[in-house]
């Protein structure tokens, strides 16, 4: 009987404890600016030369280019695919995505943190994506 009691207990005061957990909450980009980050334009880095955002594993490398070329490496499967980017009458940074390659328009802010990585925060879905740095250039040969 006071086994029984005890497991009764022990099992409402575990769903007590998941009750009140909850999934961690991404931060959102005023936290990220408020931490120390500043919002850049994808446009400017691009510059006269193109860029290349690499993944902060080195899984992935994106290069954008001054002619509108979009293209994405991911370095575990070697797949590539070659996509495009501009911007519209509007002034809105435009991109086709990897996955879907549909064109989408000014959802994506790039952010700066105080250590110099960036991340690309999605407006659309209210979420970081994954910290990358910037190289200059076309340095992957895409």
């Amino acid at each position: 009987m006071k086994l029984m009691k005890l497991f009764s207990t022990l099992s409402v005061v575990l769903l007590l404890i998941a009750s009140c957990a909850t999934a961690p909450v991404a931060p959102t980009i005023e936290d990220l600016i408020a931490d120390g980050g500043e919002v850049v334009s994808i446009h400017d880095l691009i510059g006269d030369t193109g860029v290349t955002y690499v993944g902060a594993d080195e899984s992935w490398f994106n290069y954008l280019g001054v002619d509108g070329r979009k293209v994405v490496k991911i370095t575990k499967t070697g797949q590539l695919k070659e996509l495009a980017w501009r911007v519209n009458d509007s002034g809105q940074f435009c991109q086709q995505m990897f996955a879907t390659e549909k064109e989408e328009c000014d959802n994506i802010v790039l952010i700066r943190d105080r250590e110099g990585m960036y991340i690309s925060y999605d407006k659309r879905k209210n979420k970081p994506g994954s910290p990358f740095t910037i190289i200059l250039g076309n340095s992957e040969g895409l």
